[in-house]
């Protein structure tokens, strides 16, 4: 099995890889500074030196219904930092004060295996700095160098109503983000029995737009 983490084709030092990816070997030979973990795991017995690194954790499942539209805003400008600058550990920070030239970080993002979550954070990230990508096309450039990358449909679908949207820097007041969110609240308490909490909490302080109400469930009443 190979172990090493795939180098993302472009200008930027992004890497996609598993949870083996993560070895000291591994990180130091592609200079990685900063990791994005994209699964539910507790990393505090990682044999890693987490000293050497900067971590973001997002802790989903690769679930079709998952919402992982929602990270993107936090994924991207974690990254985004990350890239241009932020590739100083703590120690060096402090070596390095005074000094205006910042080293330029390389940032490993992976989840369990590196096929689903991993990749669709980066092609999020893609999509929010390359304005000329589309979903299809920044899949097709990861798989360039990881052939077997492709994220579940459901995180595509999310993908694509996020370049719709116009990769917008902030999500939650989105409207259609908004009617995504009710949609999906609306099938969860269709497939379970139950009644959407999000969509209560939406009409309990005024926030439930029209066209929401209007397509909303007659076997849910609100």
């Amino acid at each position: 099995m190979n172990i090493e983490p795939s180098r993302i084709p472009g200008e930027d030092e992004l890497y996609v890889g598993g949870i083996v990816s993560l070895t000291e070997s591994s990180l130091q030979k592609n200079n990685i500074t900063h990791i994005v973990s994209v699964l539910k795991y507790d990393f505090k017995n990682f044999n890693i030196d987490w000293k050497k690194y900067k971590q973001l954790q997002i802790e989903v499942d690769d679930v079709e219904d998952e919402n992982l539209l929602g990270e993107f805003e936090t994924t991207g400008a974690w990254i985004e930092e990350a890239l241009k600058g932020g590739g100083k550990t703590e120690g060096e920070e402090k070596e390095a004060e005074g000094d205006e030239k910042r080293k330029k970080g390389a940032v490993l993002v992976h989840c369990a295996m590196g096929r689903s979550r991993s990749v669709t954070i980066l092609i999020a990230y893609l999509l929010r700095q390359y304005p000329s990508l589309t979903p299809a096309t920044a899949l097709a450039q990861i798989q360039q160098s990881r052939p077997f990358a492709e994220p579940n449909d459901g995180f595509m679908a999310q993908l694509q109503l996020y370049h719709e949207m116009g990769c917008p820097r902030s999500i939650d007041e989105q409207p259609k983000y908004q009617r995504w969110l009710y949609q999906r609240e609306v099938e969860l308490a269709v497939a379970t029995g139950g009644r959407p909490d999000w969509v209560m909490e939406r009409k309990r302080k005024g926030k439930l737009g029209v066209g929401c109400v209007a397509a909303h469930s007659p076997q849910l009443p609100i």
